[in-house]
Protein backbone atom coordinates (compact mmCIF):
# COMPACT_ATOMS: atom_id res chain seq x y z
CA UNK A 1 0.00 0.00 0.00
CA UNK A 2 3.23 2.30 0.66
CA UNK A 3 4.03 2.16 -2.71
CA UNK A 4 0.50 3.75 -4.00
CA UNK A 5 1.18 6.99 -2.01
CA UNK A 6 4.64 7.71 -0.75
CA UNK A 7 8.10 7.21 -3.19
CA UNK A 8 11.37 6.83 -1.78
CA UNK A 9 13.56 9.67 -3.14
CA UNK A 10 16.84 8.36 -1.66
CA UNK A 11 16.93 10.46 1.33
CA UNK A 12 13.38 11.03 2.37
CA UNK A 13 10.01 9.98 1.96
CA UNK A 14 7.97 11.91 -0.36
CA UNK A 15 4.02 12.07 -1.21
CA UNK A 16 3.72 11.21 -4.65
CA UNK A 17 2.11 13.41 -7.31
CA UNK A 18 -0.53 12.60 -9.91
CA UNK A 19 2.01 12.45 -12.70
CA UNK A 20 4.50 9.88 -10.84
CA UNK A 21 1.99 7.19 -9.84
CA UNK A 22 3.40 3.41 -9.90
CA UNK A 23 3.32 1.66 -13.06
CA UNK A 24 -0.18 -0.60 -13.62
CA UNK A 25 1.17 -3.86 -13.03
CA UNK A 26 2.23 -2.96 -9.19
CA UNK A 27 -0.59 -0.33 -8.73
CA UNK A 28 -3.31 -1.09 -6.33
CA UNK A 29 -6.07 -0.10 -8.87
CA UNK A 30 -9.78 -1.65 -6.64
CA UNK A 31 -9.57 -1.68 -3.41
CA UNK A 32 -11.92 -5.25 -3.68
CA UNK A 33 -9.61 -7.27 -5.91
CA UNK A 34 -5.80 -6.44 -5.76
CA UNK A 35 -4.84 -8.74 -8.60
CA UNK A 36 -7.02 -6.03 -10.80
CA UNK A 37 -5.16 -4.07 -12.67
CA UNK A 38 -6.20 -0.80 -15.16
CA UNK A 39 -5.20 -1.44 -18.63
CA UNK A 40 -5.86 0.21 -22.26
CA UNK A 41 -5.88 -1.19 -25.37
CA UNK A 42 -6.65 1.85 -27.97
CA UNK A 43 -9.23 3.89 -26.46
CA UNK A 44 -10.94 0.95 -24.37
CA UNK A 45 -10.10 1.49 -20.74
CA UNK A 46 -10.60 -1.26 -18.23
CA UNK A 47 -9.59 -2.49 -14.52
CA UNK A 48 -9.47 -6.34 -14.75
CA UNK A 49 -7.46 -8.87 -16.83
CA UNK A 50 -6.99 -10.21 -20.04
CA UNK A 51 -8.52 -13.28 -21.05
CA UNK A 52 -7.20 -15.40 -24.11
CA UNK A 53 -8.94 -18.52 -25.43
CA UNK A 54 -8.01 -20.78 -27.93
CA UNK A 55 -10.77 -22.63 -30.24
CA UNK A 56 -11.37 -25.30 -32.71
CA UNK A 57 -12.38 -24.52 -35.73
CA UNK A 58 -13.96 -26.76 -38.06
CA UNK A 59 -16.63 -26.42 -40.95
CA UNK A 60 -18.92 -28.95 -39.87
CA UNK A 61 -18.42 -28.84 -36.24
CA UNK A 62 -19.00 -25.76 -33.65
CA UNK A 63 -16.20 -24.28 -32.13
CA UNK A 64 -15.14 -25.35 -29.13
CA UNK A 65 -12.47 -23.86 -26.71
CA UNK A 66 -9.70 -25.64 -25.71
CA UNK A 67 -7.39 -23.36 -23.56
CA UNK A 68 -8.03 -20.31 -21.55
CA UNK A 69 -4.94 -18.59 -20.50
CA UNK A 70 -5.65 -15.38 -18.09
CA UNK A 71 -2.93 -12.50 -17.76
CA UNK A 72 -3.04 -9.32 -15.77
CA UNK A 73 -4.35 -6.54 -17.41
CA UNK A 74 -1.41 -4.87 -18.51
CA UNK A 75 0.49 -7.18 -20.03
CA UNK A 76 1.10 -7.46 -23.56
CA UNK A 77 -0.76 -10.01 -25.35
CA UNK A 78 2.54 -11.62 -26.74
CA UNK A 79 3.19 -12.75 -23.26
CA UNK A 80 0.51 -15.23 -23.45
CA UNK A 81 1.42 -16.36 -26.83
CA UNK A 82 4.13 -19.00 -25.01
CA UNK A 83 1.83 -20.00 -22.65
CA UNK A 84 -0.87 -20.90 -24.76
CA UNK A 85 1.15 -23.25 -26.36
CA UNK A 86 2.52 -24.42 -23.54
CA UNK A 87 -0.72 -25.29 -22.25
CA UNK A 88 -1.75 -26.88 -26.08
CA UNK A 89 1.74 -28.96 -26.03
CA UNK A 90 0.53 -30.50 -22.49
CA UNK A 91 -2.40 -32.26 -24.29
CA UNK A 92 -0.61 -32.97 -27.51
CA UNK A 93 -2.83 -30.25 -29.32
CA UNK A 94 0.00 -27.66 -30.48
CA UNK A 95 -0.84 -26.74 -34.41
CA UNK A 96 1.43 -26.55 -37.30
CA UNK A 97 0.20 -23.36 -37.78
CA UNK A 98 -1.33 -20.21 -35.47
CA UNK A 99 -2.85 -17.32 -36.86
CA UNK A 100 -2.65 -14.52 -34.41
CA UNK A 101 -3.34 -10.89 -34.89
CA UNK A 102 -0.15 -8.36 -34.63
CA UNK A 103 -0.36 -8.14 -30.79
CA UNK A 104 0.81 -11.72 -30.41
CA UNK A 105 3.75 -11.87 -32.61
CA UNK A 106 6.90 -10.58 -33.05
CA UNK A 107 10.60 -10.73 -34.21
CA UNK A 108 11.33 -12.98 -31.31
CA UNK A 109 8.06 -15.02 -30.73
CA UNK A 110 8.35 -16.04 -34.53
CA UNK A 111 12.00 -17.63 -34.43
CA UNK A 112 11.26 -18.82 -30.95
CA UNK A 113 7.46 -20.13 -31.14
CA UNK A 114 9.58 -21.95 -34.39
CA UNK A 115 12.29 -23.17 -32.61
CA UNK A 116 10.26 -24.15 -28.86
CA UNK A 117 6.96 -25.79 -30.14
CA UNK A 118 7.79 -26.04 -33.94
CA UNK A 119 4.98 -23.80 -34.86
CA UNK A 120 4.51 -21.16 -37.21
CA UNK A 121 3.08 -17.70 -36.12
CA UNK A 122 0.73 -16.39 -39.07
CA UNK A 123 0.08 -13.34 -39.13
CA UNK A 124 0.33 -9.17 -39.38
CA UNK A 125 3.35 -8.07 -37.97
CA UNK A 126 3.45 -4.69 -36.25
CA UNK A 127 4.02 -1.64 -38.65
CA UNK A 128 7.91 -0.17 -38.81
CA UNK A 129 7.47 2.88 -36.81
CA UNK A 130 10.33 4.84 -38.31
CA UNK A 131 9.56 7.63 -40.58
CA UNK A 132 11.20 6.24 -43.58
CA UNK A 133 8.54 3.59 -43.53
CA UNK A 134 5.52 5.65 -42.29
CA UNK A 135 6.55 8.05 -44.98
CA UNK A 136 5.70 4.93 -47.86
CA UNK A 137 8.77 6.95 -49.72
CA UNK A 138 11.36 6.76 -47.33
CA UNK A 139 14.66 4.35 -46.97
CA UNK A 140 13.65 2.05 -44.42
CA UNK A 141 15.67 -1.02 -43.44
CA UNK A 142 14.39 -3.48 -46.05
CA UNK A 143 15.81 -1.12 -48.51
CA UNK A 144 19.22 -2.11 -46.87
CA UNK A 145 21.50 -5.11 -48.35
CA UNK A 146 22.52 -6.71 -45.11
CA UNK A 147 25.61 -8.65 -45.11
CA UNK A 148 25.79 -10.90 -41.94
CA UNK A 149 29.10 -12.35 -42.20
CA UNK A 150 31.06 -9.41 -43.63
CA UNK A 151 28.99 -7.24 -40.82
CA UNK A 152 28.14 -4.36 -42.41
CA UNK A 153 24.92 -2.91 -44.68
CA UNK A 154 24.73 -1.49 -48.42
CA UNK A 155 22.54 1.51 -48.76
CA UNK A 156 20.25 2.04 -51.93
CA UNK A 157 23.02 4.31 -52.67
CA UNK A 158 24.90 1.89 -52.50
CA UNK A 159 27.36 3.14 -49.84
CA UNK A 160 28.46 0.54 -47.05
CA UNK A 161 28.10 1.18 -43.08
CA UNK A 162 31.36 1.90 -40.87
CA UNK A 163 30.38 0.76 -37.79
CA UNK A 164 28.45 -2.14 -36.32
CA UNK A 165 27.46 -2.60 -32.71
CA UNK A 166 25.38 -5.18 -30.82
CA UNK A 167 23.02 -2.41 -28.48
CA UNK A 168 19.86 -3.22 -26.04
CA UNK A 169 16.88 -1.28 -27.38
CA UNK A 170 14.42 0.83 -24.64
CA UNK A 171 12.32 -2.11 -24.31
CA UNK A 172 14.92 -4.91 -23.55
CA UNK A 173 15.72 -6.21 -27.29
CA UNK A 174 18.86 -7.11 -28.44
CA UNK A 175 19.59 -4.93 -31.91
CA UNK A 176 22.43 -3.81 -33.78
CA UNK A 177 23.03 -0.25 -34.73
CA UNK A 178 25.17 0.16 -38.50
CA UNK A 179 26.26 3.87 -38.90
CA UNK A 180 27.21 5.24 -41.94
CA UNK A 181 30.17 7.74 -42.32
CA UNK A 182 29.18 11.32 -42.27
CA UNK A 183 30.97 12.11 -45.35
CA UNK A 184 29.22 9.71 -47.42
CA UNK A 185 26.05 10.70 -46.06
CA UNK A 186 27.08 14.51 -46.70
CA UNK A 187 27.79 14.03 -50.32
CA UNK A 188 24.46 11.73 -51.25
CA UNK A 189 22.41 13.07 -53.53
CA UNK A 190 19.65 10.94 -52.14
CA UNK A 191 19.75 12.04 -48.12
CA UNK A 192 16.00 13.55 -48.27
CA UNK A 193 14.25 10.31 -48.48
CA UNK A 194 16.84 8.65 -45.40
CA UNK A 195 17.81 11.02 -42.82
CA UNK A 196 15.86 14.40 -41.65
CA UNK A 197 19.03 15.28 -39.33
CA UNK A 198 19.37 19.25 -38.92
CA UNK A 199 22.87 19.00 -38.20
CA UNK A 200 25.98 20.00 -40.60
CA UNK A 201 27.16 16.32 -41.36
CA UNK A 202 23.98 14.24 -41.04
CA UNK A 203 24.85 10.25 -40.67
CA UNK A 204 21.93 7.47 -40.72
CA UNK A 205 22.24 4.99 -38.44
CA UNK A 206 20.73 1.40 -38.87
CA UNK A 207 19.13 0.04 -36.38
CA UNK A 208 17.76 -3.82 -36.47
CA UNK A 209 17.24 -6.97 -34.87
CA UNK A 210 19.95 -10.03 -34.79
CA UNK A 211 19.98 -12.34 -37.87
CA UNK A 212 17.23 -15.07 -37.30
CA UNK A 213 14.37 -12.04 -35.98
CA UNK A 214 15.29 -10.00 -38.59
CA UNK A 215 15.09 -12.76 -41.82
CA UNK A 216 12.28 -14.25 -39.81
CA UNK A 217 10.57 -10.65 -39.48
CA UNK A 218 11.43 -9.74 -43.19
CA UNK A 219 9.78 -13.00 -44.14
CA UNK A 220 6.64 -12.77 -41.96
CA UNK A 221 6.08 -9.02 -43.74
CA UNK A 222 6.83 -10.58 -47.16
CA UNK A 223 4.00 -13.51 -46.81
CA UNK A 224 1.75 -10.49 -45.12
CA UNK A 225 1.54 -9.29 -48.87
CA UNK A 226 0.90 -12.00 -50.55
CA UNK A 227 -3.01 -13.31 -51.57
CA UNK A 228 -1.94 -17.05 -49.50
CA UNK A 229 -2.17 -15.46 -46.34
CA UNK A 230 -5.40 -13.59 -46.62
CA UNK A 231 -6.98 -16.22 -47.84
CA UNK A 232 -5.62 -17.53 -44.32
CA UNK A 233 -7.40 -14.83 -42.18
CA UNK A 234 -10.42 -14.89 -44.30
CA UNK A 235 -10.69 -19.20 -43.76
CA UNK A 236 -12.51 -18.36 -40.67
CA UNK A 237 -15.03 -15.50 -40.93
CA UNK A 238 -14.37 -12.44 -39.20
CA UNK A 239 -12.28 -13.90 -37.49
CA UNK A 240 -8.62 -13.11 -36.65
CA UNK A 241 -7.36 -14.15 -32.91
CA UNK A 242 -8.32 -10.93 -32.21
CA UNK A 243 -8.02 -9.39 -28.86
CA UNK A 244 -11.77 -7.78 -28.80
CA UNK A 245 -13.34 -5.40 -26.78
CA UNK A 246 -16.06 -2.58 -26.48
CA UNK A 247 -18.62 -2.96 -29.01
CA UNK A 248 -18.37 -6.17 -30.08
CA UNK A 249 -20.12 -7.03 -27.20
CA UNK A 250 -17.30 -8.53 -24.82
CA UNK A 251 -17.10 -5.90 -22.48
CA UNK A 252 -14.16 -5.06 -19.81
CA UNK A 253 -15.06 -5.82 -16.36
CA UNK A 254 -13.24 -4.96 -13.26
CA UNK A 255 -11.95 -8.94 -12.11
CA UNK A 256 -9.03 -10.53 -10.96
CA UNK A 257 -7.67 -13.60 -11.28
CA UNK A 258 -8.86 -15.19 -8.67
CA UNK A 259 -12.28 -14.72 -9.91
CA UNK A 260 -10.85 -16.40 -13.00
CA UNK A 261 -11.61 -20.20 -12.68
CA UNK A 262 -15.42 -19.53 -12.66
CA UNK A 263 -15.68 -16.85 -14.98
CA UNK A 264 -14.08 -19.24 -17.47
CA UNK A 265 -16.94 -21.47 -17.55
CA UNK A 266 -19.34 -18.44 -18.48
CA UNK A 267 -16.98 -17.74 -21.29
CA UNK A 268 -17.03 -21.06 -22.01
CA UNK A 269 -21.03 -21.32 -22.28
CA UNK A 270 -21.19 -17.46 -23.70
CA UNK A 271 -19.00 -18.72 -26.73
CA UNK A 272 -20.96 -21.72 -27.14
CA UNK A 273 -23.89 -19.49 -27.77
CA UNK A 274 -21.94 -16.73 -29.26
CA UNK A 275 -18.50 -17.54 -30.48
CA UNK A 276 -16.08 -15.60 -30.29
CA UNK A 277 -14.07 -14.43 -33.42
CA UNK A 278 -11.98 -17.51 -34.27
CA UNK A 279 -9.23 -18.11 -37.06
CA UNK A 280 -7.98 -21.50 -38.52
CA UNK A 281 -4.61 -23.13 -37.80
CA UNK A 282 -3.03 -25.72 -39.81
CA UNK A 283 -4.75 -28.82 -37.52
CA UNK A 284 -8.50 -27.29 -38.17
CA UNK A 285 -7.99 -25.26 -35.10
CA UNK A 286 -7.97 -21.89 -34.16
CA UNK A 287 -7.26 -19.01 -31.81
CA UNK A 288 -8.77 -15.92 -30.52
CA UNK A 289 -8.82 -13.60 -27.43
CA UNK A 290 -10.50 -12.12 -25.55
CA UNK A 291 -10.35 -9.13 -23.40
CA UNK A 292 -12.17 -8.99 -20.15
Amino acid sequence: MWIQNYLWDGTQLRWREADNIPPAAPFISSPDDPEAHYARKHTTPWVGDNVHSTETCEDDLPPLITTVETTIGPAADGAATPKIHAARQQRGLLPGTHIVDPGFLDAELLVDCRDHDGVDLLGPTRLDYHWQARQGTGFDAQHFQVDWDQRHATCPAGKTSTGWTPAVDNRGHPVIKMKFSAKDCRHCDQIAPCVRSTKRDPQRTLTIRPQRQYQALQAARQREATDALRRSMLAAPASKGRSRAGPSGTHPSSRGAGRAAAWRVVTRDHACENPPHAVRTADGGCASSIAR
